[in-house]
């Protein structure tokens, strides 16, 4: 039986909830977690006169999410209630408290981080995501609440207060009933074109823009592909106003992987192509809202996860090297432009002395990254140990999975 965020997380847990704490929502497809922040959070915190910051991680899913609280606003103005709440970007944040305007933040009484693996999993192409998490490790006077669907790599996050479940996603609610492991590429773009001639439409997740590209021009269909640099395409825009789309076949890499919600899209196949982490797996066919789907994925090679494994091992005999040395002789050692370069998982800023001429060097490392680097080594770790299809189990209990 399905249990709904809005079943445990009442008015009376709300009031329990302190200050400083930290709480994860694992929020799985369909489990209600905006229906709860509508429904029941700010009502509650607007009875209360308390206020609310609302996090997203994408401004397209900004927008998307205000149309989708608009009625809760209208509703407060037609009682002359304050509204109390603000929808923010992660980006948009970040930037606040980087530039030094942290207290423009400070006085929300309730942080809700929503889509919360973002801290971990876009730390390796945005370092700035140390900011926010830095600031909300330290914020004692905020109750922070952390919603997800794939929170493993968040876990590996090192706070200050523990971590406290709220909610546990149940996988066996997940929407795919059957995924199937290939490997030859012709294969699947018969599928795809034999699932368009019925009249199916073929949602397809991409690694890379090169392959995307690829399978663009050799099927034959109404296609369309979105990237991060094409996100104001007309298509991009109809999913995140209407839930739909007009070509028969989206292609698109991870930006469409959340937060995005794919109704009466009569999309019933899904491909995974050049992904091998789990969570961006499992949240692809969570943006089908309205029926089950069939998963087709990619599957790598035996050695290509020796090989990812071998280099996440590697990052962290880095990082080991560095908590035994020290910044001072880690750096000599290595050299500033060596570890500017190719050391991401190290944060570097200058300290200023009133009576020096020189700033000093100080480098540490980016937890976040850091937090990344364990969960990728310990997931490609489980899938050489168990073959990676009985690693997708963790997603999908219920799929009946072909090798």
């Amino acid at each position: 039986m399905k249990t709904y965020v809005s079943d445990i997380i009442t008015c009376d847990v709300i009031k329990k909830l302190e200050a400083g704490q930290n709480y994860l929502i694992g929020s799985e497809m369909g489990s209600g977690k905006n229906y709860w922040v509508r429904n029941t959070l700010l009502p509650y915190t607007v009875e209360n006169k308390q206020k609310v910051l609302l996090v997203v991680h994408r401004t397209a899913i900004k927008g998307q999410q205000t149309k989708y609280l608009q009625p809760f606003v209208e509703d407060c103005i037609r009682t002359f209630k304050g509204v109390g709440f603000e929808v923010r970007s992660y980006q948009s944040i970040e930037q606040i408290i980087k530039h030094g305007r942290s207290e423009l933040i400070d006085e929300y009484d309730y942080i809700i981080c929503d889509e919360a693996h973002y801290f971990v999993k876009d730390s390796i192409m945005n370092p700035n995501t140390v900011y926010f998490f830095e600031y909300l490790d330290n914020n004692d006077r905020a109750i922070k609440v952390f919603a997800t669907g794939t929170y493993k790599s968040f876990s590996y996050l090192k706070w200050r207060n523990k971590l406290i479940y709220l909610k546990h996603a149940d996988y066996n609610n997940s929407n795919v009933k059957e995924i199937y492991c290939y490997k030859d590429p012709i294969l699947i773009e018969s599928l795809i074109e034999e699932k368009i001639s019925k009249g199916q439409k073929v949602v397809m997740i991409v690694g890379n823009k090169k392959t995307g590209q690829a399978f663009k021009e050799r099927i034959n269909a109404k296609s369309c592909f979105i990237t991060a640099h094409h996100k104001e395409c007309s298509e991009f825009l109809k999913i995140i106003e209407d839930n739909t789309f007009e070509s028969d076949f989206l292609i698109a890499t991870s930006l469409i992987c959340e937060g995005v919600e794919l109704k009466n899209s009569c999309v019933r196949t899904m491909v995974v192509d050049g992904i091998e982490d789990l969570e961006p797996i499992a949240q692809c066919p969570a943006r089908v809202r309205d029926d089950e789907v069939v998963l087709f994925i990619n599957q790598p090679t035996y050695q290509k996860l020796v090989n990812r494994s071998l280099k996440y091992e590697s990052k962290l005999n880095l990082i080991d090297e560095f908590e035994q040395l020290g910044y001072l002789e880690y750096e000599q050692k290595y050299g500033y432009e060596t570890i500017h370069q190719s050391h991401d998982f190290l944060l570097t800023s200058q300290r200023q002395f009133a009576n020096r001429a020189e700033n000093e060097l100080i480098i540490k490392l980016n937890p976040c990254v850091v937090a990344n680097y364990k969960y990728q080594y310990d997931m490609y770790q489980k899938m050489i140990e168990l073959g990676f299809d009985h690693a997708l189990k963790e997603y999908f209990p219920r799929a009946v999975i072909y090798n």
